[in-house]
């Protein structure tokens, strides 16, 4: 079960997956590219700036997914969700949603 917290607009969750950090980086960044609504903003060897798309209730979200390898193999993923806008006080949502595309393209690549 993913525990998404989330205080006003800004949104966390972390979960671990059974890749390396770098085959999941790919697979995100690969699979992100065909997803409406989210594209890459960077990468760097173990965070991937994803952000969403302006919508009728939000600027948009900036999402961070940082990548640990975990000891015995795998990676450790912890992801945040945050507005562009500073000053937004609510998201309806956007945040855990993108923590759910995030986490589903994640646990479908470690399979």
């Amino acid at each position: 079960m993913l525990d998404i917290r989330t205080r006003w607009s800004r949104s966390t969750a972390a979960f671990a997956v059974s890749v390396d950090p770098g085959a999941a980086r790919e697979a995100l960044v690969s699979a992100i590219a065909g997803t409406r609504g989210l594209h890459v903003r960077y990468v760097t060897e173990r965070t991937v700036v994803l952000m969403s798309s302006l919508g009728w209730a939000t600027w948009g979200e900036l999402v961070t997914v940082e990548l640990q390898p975990k000891h015995g193999g795998g990676t450790d993923v912890s992801v945040r969700t945050a507005p562009p806008v500073p000053l937004t006080l609510f998201d309806f949502g956007q945040g855990a949603k993108d923590i759910r595309v995030v986490h589903d393209v994640l646990t479908r690549a470690a399979q």
